[in-house]
């Protein structure tokens, strides 16, 4: 496949461009397909460990996708040229109030690489300190709930979204001595 033209239909938070797409392979004829993609920001999000509580820390937040709270992972947007560990850091910060040891990189994926350009990076992270509150920014608009979630607990809850449900399974694969430590 092959772009053959570019358009933005709209540019504000988020872009989208209409692609007009061509394969070499079709046959002679055949028509140009278009697609409509969303481009944004690259993303981070992390499955944090609390050794005093033996518990994760997830968040419960508004989500326009979703229409409702939604509990997930503690995740964010990559600012600029930024470094991914760098926004996971400052994520965490404003949202759980912890400082983490080394994050272990899980997993990198496309969120919806059917229309969308946004990947995250996963990580998983142990909490060191608690120098904030979290519970996000006000003046990004954010009202954040942190919940405590015991380990054991954490790998039968429901989860509906996808970083969320990519480190429930690593973190049950981690739990079975499925993943070298």
């Amino acid at each position: 496949m092959e772009v053959i033209s570019s358009s933005t239909l709209y540019a504000g938070h988020l872009r989208v461009r209409q692609l007009t797409v061509e394969d070499p392979a079709a046959p002679t004829g055949s028509a140009p397909r278009k697609f409509e993609v969303v481009s944004r920001r690259d993303a981070v999000a992390a499955l944090v460990y609390d050794p005093t509580a033996d518990a994760y820390l997830l968040v419960e937040q508004w989500r326009a996708g979703a229409q409702g709270q939604l509990l997930e992972l503690p995740a964010g947007l990559i600012d600029g040229t930024e470094l991914p560990e760098t926004a996971l850091r400052r994520e965490l910060l404003e949202e759980l109030g912890v400082e983490v040891s080394e994050p272990e990189l899980i997993a990198t994926f496309y969120t919806s690489p059917g229309f969308c350009t946004e990947q995250i990076f996963l990580y998983y992270a142990k909490v060191t300190a608690r120098p904030g509150e979290g519970g996000g920014l006000a003046d990004e608009g954010e009202s954040i709930r942190i919940h405590v979630v015991p380990v054991d607990d954490f790998y039968r809850m429901p989860l509906f979204d996808g970083k969320s449900l990519v480190a429930q399974q690593w973190a049950r694969r981690k739990q079975l001595n499925q993943i070298p430590h």
